[in-house]
């Protein structure tokens, strides 16, 4: 057998003899986890805590044998879950190092608690072995090494330690500073504390005295009620200070610290302590969700056994949170010699509800093909871009369909891009230029997505640009997606204008309004992509005849569609059906100059181009919802929320018509459809009044120019 699985605690899988460290392959992902994710993780051990669980499974980790030193475990799947659980041991030694300096406070409290200090020292040599380990020449490594891009970043996170000696520190060097440069703080200097602590400021500026930082130190405690919201000051005063002090009076850090004899590890670690509390200046997203996990599992499992005032009981509840999380969580770790046969059982885990993506399962597999290549380390920073997206995996799933059929049901879409564009033979250089592509594409999918026009130039207007959007966004129509792609990547943009208008006048006919299943669409969009991709340009003419045979089809003709139109499609109820009745009427809207100038042709292709804004038009009752009973009307009561008997708003003093009468809406002196500029109502005025042979008329005219833009050779 090429692999065994064996179960064991966290103590057992750090601790494990025959493993010297884990690794993350250089390969591997960045690390990824939300913040819910790591909630639900603390969330996950809280509960076995506090429910005094005895065996709380955690998952599984696959790993392979270092083929260059046995004492090596690469990890393929689970380092997520591991880095997570590095960032908690390291936590909770810290925790452990802060509660053992205040049980040793004196020499009698030394005494009183031997017992606890005596266990949590044990808990700081178990959790810090499970962290680091020295070898033969006394070199310290970390147990878990991650991949590249987070490796030197994690580590000196790891190495922050002693937390408590480290601001002991930072508060002398700040006490050296004020003394020997004559440095001091007015509260109007610190706005956010100014904000925060309002009252207490002011009365001391009364004062009119400057104060030193140890002093604003103590006159911001006193309202404070726990142990950690004083921790969590101090360490804001001391990065406030010297982030605002420092530059201020010109004052150089590190030659204070030589001055203090500061040296070496000590003063390493302060500068890593400092620059942790500055995130937003790190370039990697890893980086930030690294830093923000550490802050999440302090919030959610470490500040609940701070604020514990007893000592007693605070030694007890650590070294129960600690044997719960070390000893009593148990996790399944499968090692393999085989580096297929890991491979293989990652993706059986993913086909039986894993949560794995494809970014996970490709970007090993091209990274190894590129091993050893001039365009390894590229292509890496090029996945971490990609993995940095949260729906990374829905525009994979795009990418590839965009280039070939892909079924909606298919999990194994990573094998169709080794099908495709990654076979065992393919160049590097192909290798690496392919997926630099896909990084280049996702900026042209998130604006199509989002309805945005991809290209940056002037050729097209205004009014084919929200065509695009109308198609995604009101008529909610995504899966037209890989094929504007395709078209992007290997023809004009006006082939792009010219495809977005056949596919709008389909996709609202045949999809949106007769309720027809996309099978045939999506054939019609796949071998349209197949000839686009083999052929380098569109076949614009051979399109518009594949897609008007789908209007030919039982159930989408145009007498079908012109019923359907008065369905529940278009009845005024719930918020999508207001969406798809905006979108119908204002497309109404461009096209009737040209209805009423060419009203013998039978497809419209003369829109005005002047682009309603969506969210300032509003959808009007003509009869109103709540007619008065000076005119109230049974037949109009029936077809109130029909097409027929709605029309558009742009004035925003019309929205003052309410349920007034017909002739009262058609003119009044602030306001009326006499004041409209949007056409298909302004030319209510004609009517004397609105009743059943009125809105019949109305109802023939939409349903007539409805046929003349939603065709494609006027049926």
């Amino acid at each position: 057998m090429s692999f065994e699985a064996k179960p064991g605690s966290l103590l057992n899988l750090f601790r494990d003899t025959d493993v010297d460290q884990y690794k993350i392959p250089k390969y591997q992902r960045a690390y990824s986890w939300t913040e819910e994710q790591v909630k639900v993780f603390c969330e996950d051990l809280y509960y076995a805590y506090s429910n005094c669980i005895e065996d709380y499974f955690f998952g599984a980790v696959i790993m392979i044998k270092d083929s260059t030193n046995e004492k090596i475990r690469n990890i393929i799947d689970g380092q997520q879950r591991i880095t997570t659980f590095t960032i908690l041991i390291a936590q909770l030694r810290n925790l452990c190092e802060e509660i053992v300096f205040d049980l040793e406070v004196d020499s009698k409290t030394k005494i009183k608690y031997k017992r606890q200090i005596k266990q949590i020292r044990d808990k700081i040599s178990d959790l810090s072995q499970c962290i680091e380990y020295n070898i033969k020449n006394d070199r310290t490594i970390f147990k878990l090494e991650l991949s590249n891009t987070d490796k030197t970043f994690f580590e000196e996170r790891l190495r922050i330690s002693k937390k408590k000696d480290i601001l002991d520190t930072l508060e002398s060097i700040i006490e050296f500073i004020e003394e020997k440069s004559n440095v001091e703080t007015d509260y109007s200097e610190l706005d956010e504390l100014r904000l925060k602590n309002k009252n207490k400021i002011l009365n001391i500026q009364s004062t009119g005295q400057y104060i030193k930082y140890i002093d604003l130190y103590n006159e911001l405690c006193k309202d404070l009620n726990t142990k950690y919201e004083k921790i969590k000051l101090r360490e804001h005063l001391i990065i406030r200070y010297l982030d605002e002090k420092l530059p201020m009076y010109n004052i150089d850090l590190n030659k204070c610290m030589s001055d203090l004899y500061i040296e070496g590890e000590d003063k390493e670690n302060i500068m890593i302590f400092i620059d942790s509390f500055e995130n937003t200046n790190h370039n990697s997203a890893s980086h930030v969700k690294i830093l923000k996990a550490w802050e999440i599992i302090e919030e959610e499992l470490i500040k609940p056994i701070i604020n514990i005032r007893e000592k007693e009981v605070q030694a007890e509840e650590l070294i129960n949170l600690i044997d719960t999380f070390i000893k009593k969580t148990y996790i399944v770790t499968i090692i393999s010699t085989n580096e297929d046969t890991a491979y293989t059982m990652f993706q059986v885990l993913n086909d039986r509800g894993r949560s794995l993506g494809v970014i996970d399962l490709l970007r090993p597999y091209t990274l190894q093909m590129l091993e050893g290549s001039q365009y390894s380390e590229n292509t890496s920073k090029n996945w971490d871009k990609l993995a940095e997206k949260e729906d990374c995996d829905k525009f994979l799933a795009t990418y590839i369909e965009s280039y070939m059929k892909v079924s909606q049901s298919d999990k194994k879409i990573h094998n169709k891009y080794k099908e495709k564009f990654f076979k065992a033979d393919t160049e590097p250089l192909e290798v690496a230029k392919k997926i630099e592509h896909m990084v280049r594409t996702y900026d042209v999918y998130e604006k199509i997505k989002n309805g945005e026009w991809p290209y940056d130039t002037n050729k097209t207007n205004a009014w084919h640009k929200n065509r695009l959007k109308q198609i995604i966004s009101r008529l909610s129509y995504s899966k037209s997606i890989p094929l504007l792609l395709s078209v992007y990547d290997e023809c004009t943009e006006e082939d792009f204008v010219s495809i977005i208008d056949i596919m709008e006048r389909v996709v609202f006919r045949y999809i949106t309004v007769c309720e027809k299943k996309s099978t045939n669409l999506m054939a019609v969009y796949s071998k349209t992509i197949e000839e686009i991709r083999k052929n380098k340009k569109l076949n614009l003419s051979d399109f518009k005849i594949k897609m008007n045979e789908l209007l030919k089809e039982q159930g989408s003709t145009m007498e079908e569609f012109k019923v359907k139109l008065e369905g529940k499609k278009l009845t005024y109820s719930s918020s999508s059906s207001k969406k798809r009745i905006q979108y119908f009427l204002s497309t109404l809207e461009y096209y009737y100059n040209d209805y009423i100038c060419n009203n013998s042709s039978k497809v419209l292709m003369n829109p005005t181009k002047t682009v309603l804004n969506d969210t300032n038009i509003w959808i009007e009752h003509i009869y109103s919802q709540e007619a008065r009973p000076d005119y109230k009307n049974d037949y109009m009561d029936n077809i109130v929320n029909k097409i027929g008997n709605l029309t558009l708003l742009q004035d925003s003093d019309n929205r003052k018509l309410g349920n007034k009468s017909f002739n009262e809406k058609k003119s009044g002196k602030d306001y009326g459809y006499d004041k409209e500029k949007i056409s298909i109502t302004n030319i209510l005025t004609r009517y004397n009044k609105w009743e059943k042979d009125e809105y019949q008329i109305r109802r023939e005219m939409y349903l007539d120019m409805a046929s003349k833009i939603f065709t494609l050779d006027g049926e």
